[in-house]
Parts: structure tokens; sequence; C-alpha cells
């Protein structure tokens, strides 16, 4: 979805529960226009809402998703209105906790070749990166220790936009090439 909240910016604070600051500790938000929110996506944002005589929407823009891929029409996804007269607008309060921050220098990871390479496929029940058994019980195809970090390589050879993601894991990805529908996309698993 290409999100958009009609005549108002988001103003970014997290991307899938990770702060924008984890990144850029020197800005801890981004401004955006609209925000490009991949399956299973989650954006932290904060708004100002309407003045009381005017009305927005939440909108999802038109995503062309490539050849193989679904419509995604722009759509409404909700109308945002201001409270009546005499409501009580409850107020956040700002945190003073600083978010726990660490720069890593990667270059070595960047430079060494990747310990897996796998291409991303379209298969009947969906995508899959492998020819293997995804079942529960299948062997890992790769162990990894944790708190380091792994160089991987996933090419999407579909036909189809689809962003590189790990279900339920947090993951840093490096763009390395583009050639559109099929992004190369390289990622460090922590």
């Amino acid at each position: 979805m290409d999100l958009q909240l009609e005549g108002q910016p988001f103003e970014l604070v997290a991307m899938d529960g990770v702060p924008i600051a984890q990144h850029d500790p020197g800005h801890p938000t981004r401004i955006a226009d609209h925000v490009l929110l991949p399956p299973a996506g989650r954006l932290e944002a904060i708004v100002t809402g309407p003045s009381a005589d005017t009305s927005r929407h939440l909108i999802s823009r038109c995503v062309d998703t490539g050849p193989e891929g679904d419509p995604n029409p722009a759509m409404i996804l909700a109308d945002i209105a201001a409270r009546p007269a005499g409501a009580t607008t409850p107020r956040a309060s700002r945190s003073s906790v600083k978010p726990d921050t660490k720069t890593l220098d990667l270059t070595a990871e960047e430079n060494s070749a990747p310990k897996l390479s796998l291409p991303l496929r379209k298969i009947r029940t969906g995508f899959t990166s492998t020819a293997r058994s995804s079942t529960p019980d299948a062997d890992p195809m790769l162990h990894v220790k944790v708190g380091t970090y792994q160089h991987w390589r996933i090419v999407n050879a579909t036909g189809e936009l689809h962003p590189m993601h790990i279900h339920q894991v947090h993951f840093s990805c490096v763009l390395l090439k583009t050639t559109n529908p099929s992004p190369i996309r390289s990622g460090w698993i922590q």
C-alpha cells in the first residue's frame, strides 16, 4: 500500500517497530508525504488532525505491482474528521527516554561474498525462496548465531513487486541494484 493522508504529511517515528532514530540518531523522525508500506508492514507516525470544518481521507495510492502482480488501485481507507466541539482530546506526553542506538560498521560484510544466495519465486500458494520444504519439521537452510550478521543475496525472479522480508524477525536490508520490478536485495540478519 502507498499510504497518504490527504493534505497532511506523516512524521515517521518507526517502521515495523524499528525507530527511525536507530538508523540516524541525529534525526529521530522523518517527514513524508506518502509511505510505501510492504505486505505485513507497520508504520508509526505522528499526524495532525484536520480542523473542525475540514475532513480528510486516509488513502492508498495506486501501486503497479508488475506484469504478474495483483491490481492495487487507489482507494479511500478511512475518513478523518475533527472531534465535535467540547470533546476532550487526550494529550500524549513526550518521553524522556532516549533510544538505545549504536552505529555499526558492516564494511567487511558488504565486501564479502553472501553466505546465502536464493531466488525468490512465485508458486501457486504464494512466494518461496527455495524448492526445499518449508514445513515446520523441515531442517533449517542455515544456522546463525544470535547477535551476528549474515550477508544474504535474495533475487526477485518474479514479474511482481514483492519486497524482501522475513516474518517476525528484524533485519536491515541494503539495496544493491534495482531493475524494476525485480530488485536485487541483500540483508543482514541480527
